[in-house]
C-alpha cells in the first residue's frame, strides 16, 4: 500500500511541476509558438543571432537563419530595430602590401544605411532572445562579414589606366551556375604593383609590365560578388598564361643516297664451267 502512495504522490508531483512551468512561461509571455520556441531548450542566456538580411525599413530590418534540428529545418525570423546607439562594423579585407603600408584588418563603422539585403550579419542584443513575446528585439550591435575584394584571372585587355580582368566571382549561390565577368579594375597613383621574385625579395612593377593574357591578383576597394567595376589596392602579376608561339623551323632535308663504288676485287667473278676431257673408244 505504501507503494501505491508513493507512485500517487510522484505522479501529483509532476502534474503540479508542468502547471507550474507553464505558468511561468505565461507570466514571462514566451509563446511555443514563436521563434523562441526553438532555442528554449538551451540553459544559458540567448542574446546573439546570426542571419542574412532580407529587408531593410528604415531603421528596422528583417533577418533570417534556417536551423535544423532533429533533422527538421525551420526558418527563423526577427525583426531588429536599430537606432542611434546601435553600432554597425564590418572587418575590412586585409591587402598584402610587399611595401610600406599595413595589411592588419579593422572594423570600419558603418551606418545604417550601408546595410543590403542579402548580406550576412551577427545582431547583438540585452534581450534573452529565449523570453521574448514576439518576433522582435533591439540590436545593440551589428557585425557584417568581411567583404570578398580579390580577384584572380588573366588580363583580357588593358586600356589605359583599367584592366580587364575575365573570370567567376568567388561565391557564387548553389542554386546558380557561375559565369564569367569582365572586371574593370582602375589603376591610380596609390596603386601598389608588386610581386615575390624568384629569390623571395620584393619586386615593385608598373603598368607597363602587365599585358594581355598575364594572370594576376587584384585585391580591390570593394565586394567583387557585388559589382563589377573597382579601384585596385594592389596588383600582383604572375607568368603568362598564353601559351609561347612556336618558332616554325625547316625540317632536315632528305639525304640523297650516295651510289657506292665496286672495286674490281670486290666484283664477283663470272662462273665458267669447264668440261673435263673425255676420249671416244672406237
Amino acid at each position: 500500500m505504501k507503494t501505491e502512495y508513493r507512485a500517487l504522490i510522484i505522479i501529483v508531483l509532476v502534474v503540479l511541476l508542468i502547471i507550474l512551468g507553464a505558468g511561468a512561461l505565461k507570466k514571462n509571455n514566451v509563446s511555443l509558438n514563436g521563434p523562441a520556441s526553438t532555442i528554449l531548450f538551451l540553459t544559458q542566456p540567448v542574446k546573439t543571432f546570426s542571419g542574412i538580411i532580407e529587408k531593410v525599413d528604415g531603421d528596422t530590418l528583417t533577418v533570417s537563419q534556417n536551423m535544423t534540428m532533429n533533422s527538421v529545418t525551420q526558418k527563423i525570423t526577427y525583426n531588429v530595430i536599430t537606432d542611434k546607439n546601435t553600432v554597425i562594423e564590418q572587418p575590412e579585407s586585409p591587402i598584402p602590401y610587399l611595401f610600406a603600408k599595413t595589411m592588419n584588418a579593422t572594423n570600419k563603422q558603418k551606418t545604417i544605411k550601408d546595410l543590403k539585403v542579402g548580406q550576412a550579419a551577427v545582431l547583438n542584443t540585452d534581450e534573452d532572445l529565449r523570453t521574448l513575446s514576439s518576433q522582435e528585439f533591439k540590436a545593440t550591435r551589428i557585425t557584417l562579414n568581411a567583404i570578398m575584394n580579390t580577384l584572380s584571372g588573366p588580363v583580357f585587355d588593358v586600356g589605359g589606366n583599367t584592366l580587364i580582368i575575365k573570370t567567376i566571382p568567388p561565391f557564387t549561390p548553389v542554386s546558380e551556375t557561375p559565369k564569367e565577368r569582365n572586371y574593370r579594375v582602375k589603376i591610380t597613383n596609390d596603386t601598389e604593383i608588386s610581386r615575390i621574385a624568384a629569390d623571395g625579395s620584393p619586386v615593385r612593377l608598373t603598368l607597363n609590365d602587365i599585358k594581355r593574357g598575364v594572370w594576376v591578383v587584384a585585391y580591390t576597394d570593394g565586394d567583387v560578388n557585388t559589382g563589377t567595376d573597382f579601384t585596385a589596392l594592389r596588383i600582383d602579376p604572375s607568368i603568362s598564361v598564353e601559351a609561347p608561339t612556336p618558332t616554325p623551323t625547316n625540317p632536315p632535308a632528305t639525304p640523297t643516297p650516295t651510289p657506292r663504288p665496286i672495286s674490281p676485287t670486290s666484283a664477283p667473278m663470272p662462273t665458267v664451267s669447264s668440261a673435263s676431257p673425255s676420249s671416244n673408244t672406237r
